[in-house]
């Protein structure tokens, strides 16, 4: 929580406001996985499980936003995509997914779905040095 303070036509008034992260939650995002999402230019979320059984997939993580990054440069990735795998290791969340990348170097592999599209889709790109 954050005090803030409004000045409206001279008169002050004292609020106690929370700050949410991105999905909606308190939680602030592990430096790491910043730096991570920031090198790769992508806002995620973890689907929730009506999303998975509709979609008949045991979970996920969704690119919600793109920007500037090695998926936008390098890949022909799209928003909603929903990244099933990385290298062949299956990832529900965003911690999940945080932990397959960490520390890779070389190439990767995601594999996923499009909620509007049929099949599965992969995207291969360079991490690291």
């Amino acid at each position: 929580q954050v005090a803030l303070t409004v000045d409206r036509k001279g008169k002050k008034k004292e609020l106690t406001v929370t700050l949410n992260n991105r999905e909606g939650g308190t939680a602030l995002a592990a430096k790491e996985h910043r730096d991570l999402f920031e090198q790769l230019g992508a806002d995620m979320q973890a689907i929730d499980e009506a999303t998975a059984k509709k979609l008949d997939i045991a979970g996920g993580v969704q690119i919600t936003q793109l920007h500037p990054g090695k998926l936008r440069k390098y890949t022909q990735m799209r928003e909603g995509f929903i990244v099933t795998k990385v290298d062949g290791r299956a990832v529900k969340t965003v911690d999940e997914l945080a932990k397959a990348l960490k520390d890779k170097e070389g190439g990767v592999m995601l594999e996923g779905v499009y909620p509007d599209l049929p099949g599965v889709y992969y995207y291969a790109f360079g991490l690291g040095i």
